[in-house]
């Protein structure tokens, strides 16, 4: 396999190192049926394989690589999101019917209020290491998991 290097321009604990993260076992996992077990199921090898990985910036560096990868494919599902409510929205209420709410506008609504719960969600976990040198990677480690969440129930809505 190959492993995807992420050469860092900043952060003092990686400032002179190479991240590895190996987004193929993400994919190989998901490929795989791993579903909803394959969310952070890169951190631990890109902790193992960079130097420095296991220190608390370290790990932090290598869930924020996963947490993009999740953004990244949480962007392409909403556009396949959004081109589908945009086709619903396009055939309009059948004659007789009261009138069907745009899909789009519900969509674009529930993400708002699915983004503003996740950040104050992930805020309030990493407040939970107040004063701690784990209180960033908990908020990114949560913005993980609940970008990943929000992607598989994405997903499952095109599956219906």
């Amino acid at each position: 396999m190959r492993a995807l290097l992420i050469v860092l321009a900043a952060g003092p604990a990686l400032a002179d190192e190479t991240l590895v993260f190996r987004p193929e076992l993400i994919d190989s996992c998901l490929a795989n049926g791993g579903g909803r077990a394959c969310i952070g199921v890169s951190v631990e090898p890109c902790s193992a394989e960079t130097e420095g990985g296991y220190t608390t910036m370290g790990w932090a560096q290598c869930v924020d690589a996963e947490l993009h990868w999740w953004e990244a494919r949480m962007a392409a599902t909403l556009d396949a999101r959004r081109a589908y409510a945009d086709a619903i929205d396009a055939e309009g209420t059948p004659e007789g019917w009261a009138e069907r709410p745009s899909d789009r506008v519900a969509l674009e609504k529930v993400q708002q209020a699915w983004q503003a719960f996740r950040d104050t969600a992930c805020t309030y976990e990493a407040q939970q290491y107040w004063g701690g040198t784990g209180m960033g990677g908990a908020g990114l480690s949560c913005q993980m998991r609940l970008t990943a969440e929000q992607v598989f129930y994405l997903q499952e809505l095109a599956d219906r």
